[in-house]
């Protein structure tokens, strides 16, 4: 199979020891297309294969977000089985002085990082990481969002203990969940009297308002009409005007129909809908994948913020999850008050860095993490402290 031509791509060996995966370097997106029934595979047999990680994910992301970044698909293999795959772009941008690192491809649309890998994450971690330092040189890698029970977690704190590569972790964000143990009622029983009541009375307050309608959209023919309702529910919901709408929002007009079409066409889709007097006012764009239902991106019509139609729709949403006998609902984002009340457990993430011990620029900005935040909080008046941490924020970006 022909991945690419010899400008698009880059191969080579791991030495780090004899039993690392062979690691090669895909950097031109159409070579992706010959590779699909190979990551479709991977992701049946990878452990912790998430949407995240699938290549229908992957191909509607670069598509839609990749722009001018460089890509740089990291694969491995093992007697010519696919064993790992790491989705990287060039470019990332951290801080000012570090702008040649290489970064997951991922944004705010990708609440998980998308490695994918067979068997021990160590070796193939060990493979890549061996892969970049020989093709380029002293680089940094940045992983952001991993879940920190992970496998991957647990192989990257031991690279980060060999001598050879420096790894920094920071807490990232808190994912609300709701573990499916039980049946709907008893899950509802959980919950504490006085946030069933506020459920059953938002209920009440927005079938008083009109006839109350909600369906899940899975099937490929009903998703035209589907979406148009969703851009609508985008139009008037508060994501407009913050800018962060499909329709304000760069990318996001035509990546979620392309995710949209690619994950019904597998079954995945699970796209709920809530119409007042036959107009669409919420919408939970959900799938199914792994046993878990994923909340990936919720609105409603912000004149109707009274009647909590979001609410209404996320928790009949849910409950088509527990019909579904699914293992849980991942409801993603923030962790807004409604989130916490529905949710049973926590699920924690961190950002994890990668770099060879002496890069410059990433051991002055550890020494800053280090060293300087910390006596910003703790030895200075708190108006010096808090311009002191303005200025180093302000010398971190992101990609």
């Amino acid at each position: 199979m022909v991945l690419a031509s010899p400008e698009a791509r880059v191969s080579a060996a791991t030495t780090m020891s004899p039993d690392l995966p062979y690691v090669e370097e895909i950097s031109d997106r159409s070579a992706l297309t010959a590779l699909s029934d190979e990551w479709t595979a991977l992701s049946e047999r990878a452990q912790e294969a998430s949407i995240f990680s699938s290549w229908e994910w992957m191909q509607a992301w670069l598509a839609s977000f990749q722009k001018s970044r460089p890509l740089a698909v990291l694969l491995a293999r093992s007697e010519g089985r696919l064993v790992g795959i790491l989705p990287l772009l060039g470019g990332y941008r951290r801080w000012p002085w570090n702008r040649g690192g290489l970064g997951v491809a991922m944004n705010k649309q990708s609440p998980c990082g998308s490695l994918l890998c067979e068997g021990d994450p160590l070796l193939f971690l060990e493979a890549a990481l061996e892969h970049v330092s020989r093709t380029r040189g002293p680089t940094s890698l940045s992983l952001p969002q991993l879940p920190v029970a992970s496998p991957v977690v647990t192989a990257l704190r031991v690279i980060g203990r060999d001598g050879r590569f420096r790894v920094r972790e920071s807490a990232s964000r808190c994912s609300s969940r709701i573990r499916i143990e039980t049946s709907w009622e008893g899950y509802l029983a959980t919950r504490s009297k006085h946030v069933q009541k506020e459920w059953r009375r938002k209920r009440r307050r927005l079938e008083e308002a009109g006839r109350v309608e909600m369906r899940i959209v899975s099937d490929p023919e009903a998703l035209p009409r589907a979406m148009a309702d969703v851009f609508e529910i985008e139009r008037h919901g508060w994501k407009h005007e913050s800018g962060s709408s499909f329709q304000t929002e760069e990318g996001l007009e035509q990546f979620y129909p392309r995710l949209a079409s690619l994950c019904a066409r597998r079954g995945w889709l699970r796209l709920g809908l809530l119409h007042l007097d036959g107009r669409p006012v919420a919408h939970c764009f959900a799938v199914a994948h792994g046993n878990e239902l994923l909340a990936l991106k919720t609105s409603f019509d912000q004149r109707l913020a009274n009647l909590s139609p979001g609410l209404a729709l996320m928790l009949f949403v849910s409950q088509e999850a527990f019909r579904e006998r699914l293992g849980a609902v991942d409801l993603l984002g923030h962790p807004d008050r409604w989130k916490l009340e529905m949710a049973n457990e926590q699920l924690l993430h961190v950002d994890l860095s990668v770099f060879p011990k002496g890069l410059l620029a990433c051991e002055a900005f550890a020494l800053l993490e280090d060293h300087a935040r910390p006596f910003l909080r703790g030895q200075l008046p708190p108006p010096l402290a808090k311009a002191g941490r303005r200025i180093l924020s302000s010398l971190r970006r992101d990609p």
